[in-house]
């Protein structure tokens, strides 16, 4: 290995409730020479930081170039050992027991024709940290059965993370595969060999022998396209339904976790944008609303991952971000301890030790980039381990505030503003950056996205939207019909009232966005017209009918749950909806005005290439100016060093030619 990163190369930084003083903000108007580009669009210097059950060991995900690297040392800095994982994207990092680590990842592929198309594929490895070996987990070769070769995995590809679980005292390692069928089945794998054997009732409730004493099941009605979902318990040699909801068309209820009680499970309703809670109980099926009163944020439920004890409640949303409330008193107050070391910073709870004694746990704030450390709550300490971006400094980071305006209709809305470093706040030019989904939010955390764009000297701003989630029931549900319609619009809306406010100049505002986002960039170049001097969109939808009919291929169906969720966003009833016109930058390109970037990845497959393809063919047919960058080896996600950078060598020009920062 010819990479090592030292991450406890600084000191104990902080004790518990005394954090270091944050430096003094700088005055406005001081000029400022903000690091290189890449700086901000490296992939994180570590990530993924996870420490072993007993508390000796942390592995983490390291980076040369475009390798991704696993290296594992003790709390003192000692190397155990590590292994490249050569240009694969991680997924997850944790550690199957004390001398185990399991690495998920994904890699562009189509498993021999096993799916209709390419996709990202999940797998995952198993590196034992004493042999130094590393072997896949799934592997067919290594495959046992115990109830014929039907039931062996077909190959390693998972539909998801590997878990644990403690049976009969010991701990057990679980990973979702494909049986020789093509049947989605749950295995428990040797993480030395990579073997596998049916585990059908493993799941995220089990009991003392690794049974399940409930489960959930549905089916599809095929004469009115609903969904039938039941919870039912284990009731001696067959199962007896505890709750039955019939008659749901997009989402469905799903069974959660064990609830407060040993006989108890939670039961999440689709009930708002996240939604809600019931505890039902396994002997009787009597069930109850859990009530989280004044709180608008989503509540999630956390559990132990080896005994699936219900152990706290996280929450994300609203304007304080997100928090952890545990309910065992004594981890409560390590917790709070934790916290109190990092008032000021947005916290966020990663692994911890199984006698939650020790936590990873991972920072960000005004001054700070994301750092992780590690909290020791027995000896009241905390160390630093590492920075996500050790090339910026804390005058690198770009104050982000939260904001509140109204839309055209009167609703009261959300966003972040952040303002670059030594400039007045008055008169700034603006890049607008809307966030994908659209279900989802923005929150205060650091984001390279905006950082990197705030750091050549523009406000940045990114507004909530109605049907963003994580602001409640209504400010979701406000959302649905209004796709390129009012969603459009309370982003212009926004950046009116900071014109009104004196912090932006209108007549210098862009805007650039990735996915949904993307396609809000381009509908205000071809919709919401008159406010932006220049459009970047990134892996954006442009037809939506074009959009429609290839999900309707992925899901091989006329009416899936996938569709009508598009569907009643965009408020309309099916496919052939004439309203889809005029909601598609694609079929407007003779209304653009504005200089136009389109970038895509060539291995999206969450928007296919071909929306930019077909963007860009239009406005070439309409004579209008734009650039069009392709990532020939990207996702959706930006998940490589090298087409981050590429990506950015192209937005950063772009809207410094067509909206000067000064």
């Amino acid at each position: 290995m010819t990479v090592r990163i030292s991450i406890l190369a600084g000191a104990l930084v902080a004790a518990v409730g005394l954090f270091v003083a944050p430096a003094a903000p700088q005055a406005a108007d001081i000029p400022h020479t903000p690091p290189a580009i890449d700086a901000y669009t490296h992939l994180p210097h570590l990530e993924q930081v996870a420490i072993s059950p007993d508390g000796t060991e942390l592995a983490y995900i390291g980076q040369s170039g475009d390798d991704r690297i696993i290296i594992v040392q003790t709390l003192t800095g000692q190397a155990l050992g590590g292994a490249r994982l050569g240009d694969t994207k991680v997924r997850d990092v944790q550690w199957g027991d004390d001398t185990h680590v399991l690495i998920t990842t994904a890699t562009w592929g189509d498993a021999g024709g096993a799916f209709s198309e390419k996709s990202d594929l999940l797998q995952a490895v198993s590196y034992n940290i004493v042999t130094k070996k590393i072997v896949t987990l799934l592997s067919v070769g290594h495959g046992t059965s115990m109830a014929g070769d039907a039931n062996r995995p077909r190959f390693t590809i998972l539909g998801g993370a590997p878990f644990m679980h403690t049976v009969r005292g010991k701990t057990v390692i679980y990973a979702v595969g494909y049986d020789r069928n093509f049947d989605t089945r749950t295995f428990a794998v040797d993480p030395d060999t990579g073997g596998a054997y049916p585990a059908d009732e493993a799941g995220f409730v089990q009991d003392a022998d690794g049974r399940a004493p409930v489960r959930e099941e549905g089916y599809w009605n095929n004469t009115n396209a609903t969904y039938t979902w039941r919870l039912t318990a284990r009731d001696g040699v067959g199962w007896r339904e505890l709750w039955r909801v019939d008659g749901n068309k997009i989402e469905a209820p799903d069974l959660v976790g064990r609830g407060r009680g040993k006989d108890t499970v939670f039961v999440r309703l689709p009930e708002d944008g996240r939604g809600t809670l019931y505890e039902v109980s396994m002997a009787t099926g009597a069930r109850k609303k859990l009530k989280f009163e004044g709180d608008p944020r989503s509540i999630s439920p956390m559990y132990d991952s080896l005994t699936d004890e219900l152990i706290g409640y996280e929450t994300f949303g609203g304007e304080g971000g997100g928090d952890v409330i545990f309910l065992d008193a004594g981890r409560e107050q390590a917790w709070q301890s934790v916290a109190a070391a990092f008032d000021g910073s947005t916290i966020t709870v990663g692994s911890h030790t199984a006698d939650y004694t020790k936590f990873v746990v991972f920072t960000s704030s005004d001054e700070d980039p994301g750092t992780y450390w590690l909290a020791d709550t027995a000896a009241h300490k905390a160390f630093k381990i590492g920075s996500q971006y050790p090339g910026l400094k804390p005058g690198d980071v770009a104050a982000k505030t939260f904001v509140h305006y109204k839309a055209a209709d009167g609703m009261e809305l959300y966003g972040y503003l952040t303002l670059p470093v030594g400039r007045d706040p008055k008169n700034l030019p603006l890049i607008v950056i809307p966030h994908g989904g659209p279900q989802s939010h923005d929150d205060s955390d650091f984001d390279w996205f905006s950082q990197v764009i705030a750091s050549r000297g523009y406000a940045v701003f990114q507004p909530q939207f109605r049907g963003s989630e994580g602001w409640g029931r209504d400010y979701f549900m406000a959302g649905q019909g209004e796709w390129g319609r009012k969603m459009q619009t309370d982003l212009s809306d926004g950046v009116r009232y900071l014109a009104k406010e004196g912090t932006i100049d209108p007549k210098r505002v862009c805007i650039f966005g990735w996915s949904y986002g993307g396609y809000a960039a381009l509908a205000g170049a071809t919709i919401d017209k008159g406010v932006y001097r220049c459009a970047a969109a990134g892996a954006p939808v442009t037809d939506l009918r074009k959009l429609l009919v290839w999900e309707k291929g992925e899901n091989g169906s006329n009416d899936s749950p996938g569709l009508r969720y598009e569907k009643r966003y965009l408020g309309i009833d099916n496919i052939n909806d004439p309203k889809l016109d005029t909601l598609s930058p694609a079929l407007m390109a003779d209304r653009v005005d504005i200089p136009i970037l389109l970038i895509h990845g060539k291995q999206d497959s969450n928007v296919p290439y071909a929306q930019s393809v077909e963007m860009a063919d239009a406005l070439k047919r309409a004579g209008k100016p734009f650039d069009f960058v392709t990532l020939a080896d990207e996702d959706h996600h930006l998940s490589k060093d090298s087409t981050r950078r590429q990506a950015f060598d192209a937005i950063i020009p772009f809207l410094e030619k067509n909206n000067p920062p000064y």
